[in-house]
């Protein structure tokens, strides 16, 4: 009575297909695990920041536009800092399609920081172009990185161009 077997291990994780439990009163149990002949399948990848462009600002207000030359799709945004601190007014989201969205950022990005995640509207688009309004929080002739990093969509996600 109270008595246990060994501890098993399988070779390989295996979901539980069933249990069985045999047992006769004040008698023997017996106990049956069936597991599955397959591996479960794996999880998916976590969805991974990818760095999208960098751009050189100075001290002075400005205005910039980059070409994003690739086919891929992103759900969300993120501005970085590399030097001096940034203060971000706007931002334009030109897509794929031709259609934009413009998000009113007025945040200052920290020397060495970022903000964001910025949720693009809609579902993963193919980004062409991003055109910024901002000014670099510089003494002197000095310049900063300003540096855009981006969501990849992942299968299954719904897109749009």
């Amino acid at each position: 009575e109270g008595e246990r077997s060994a501890l098993f291990e399988l070779e390989e994780v295996r979901p539980i297909k069933s249990v069985e439990i045999s047992y006769t009163p004040k008698g023997a149990v017996t106990l049956v695990l069936l597991a599955h002949g397959r591996r479960p399948a794996p999880a998916p990848r976590p969805p991974e920041w990818v760095e999208l462009t960098c751009k050189s600002v100075g001290l002075l207000g400005d205005r910039d536009s980059v070409a994003v030359s690739n086919d891929q799709r992103y759900k969300a945004l993120r501005l970085r800092s590399a030097n001096y601190d940034i203060e971000m007014g706007e931002m334009t989201v030109r897509y794929g399609n031709g259609q934009r969205d413009n998000y009113q950022i007025r945040q200052v990005i920290p020397a060495g920081g970022r903000i964001g995640p910025i949720e693009l509207r809609g579902e993963a688009r193919r980004i062409a172009q991003l055109d910024f309004i901002y000014r670099a929080r510089t003494i002197g002739p000095f310049k900063t990185k300003l540096c855009v990093d981006a969501l990849q969509a992942q299968a299954g996600d719904d897109e749009e161009d």
